[in-house]
């Protein structure tokens, strides 16, 4: 009385030796380890469904020894995942949820479907996903825009290289040709080629040789 059928149950290993079973409950198709205590649990219930009275822990034990048994030594091997596997050029996503649905995700698309090809199983803790929806593609009444020729000639002028000027300009022919930097007492100072901004004096050396005055020489 404790032996489910093969219309309740189907049982399989893995590479590795785990036997365990396919429960069809509620319509939807469970895979659990014959030595997990959700299958021992249904176990005691399918009896308790079919004779009104409690398994001992004997038979209990004893039916799941006979059931790790077939699943080893008669059931085919298939291979079982979590969460995440491949079948015949698809993914296979498990939502993890009570309906044991899985999402297949192909070249065409994607869907949710009840029984996937593959076997999950559920590990402790394993939280379910959350089942996706399908979305509208965007449709837009808007004509593309594309940018005009005033635009592409703000761009060649922001993109044109600026230029110094020409000449020195008028009134400062004479610190013109000052050079980039110079030191005041200890300190690097930029000299601006229009004029010198300098918060506190400064001694600039100036060799006999730049032909510049040293009086026009001043900050202001």
């Amino acid at each position: 009385m404790l032996v489910p059928n093969a219309v309740s149950a189907e049982f399989f290993h893995t590479a590795a030796g785990i036997a365990l079973v396919d429960l069809l409950i509620n319509g939807n198709r469970e895979t659990w380890p014959i030595r997990s205590k959700r299958f021992r649990t249904w176990l005691r219930r399918h009896h308790y469904e079919a004779s009104r009275t409690a398994a001992s822990v004997a038979a209990i034990n004893s039916a799941l020894d006979l059931l790790e048994a077939q699943a080893q030594f008669e059931g085919s091997e298939r291979e079982v995942r979590v969460r995440l596997a491949e079948h015949a050029g698809h993914i296979y996503l498990d939502l993890a949820d009570e309906c044991w649905r899985a999402v297949e995700i192909g070249p065409d698309g994607w869907r949710v479907i009840g029984s996937p090809p593959v076997r999950f199983r559920r590990a402790a803790g394993m939280l379910p996903c959350q089942c996706p929806k399908p979305v509208a593609p965007l449709r837009s009444s808007r004509q593309p825009t594309f940018p005009s020729e005033a635009c592409h000639r703000q761009r060649r002028e922001m993109e044109r290289p600026t230029r110094g000027p020409t000449r020195p300009p008028t009134g400062y022919d004479r610190n013109y040709a000052l050079p980039q930097r110079f030191s005041a007492r200890g300190r690097l100072f930029c000299v601006n080629t229009v004029s010198i901004v300098c918060a506190i004096k400064v001694r600039v050396p100036v060799r006999a040789e730049d032909g510049l005055d040293p009086l026009h020489l001043h900050c202001r």
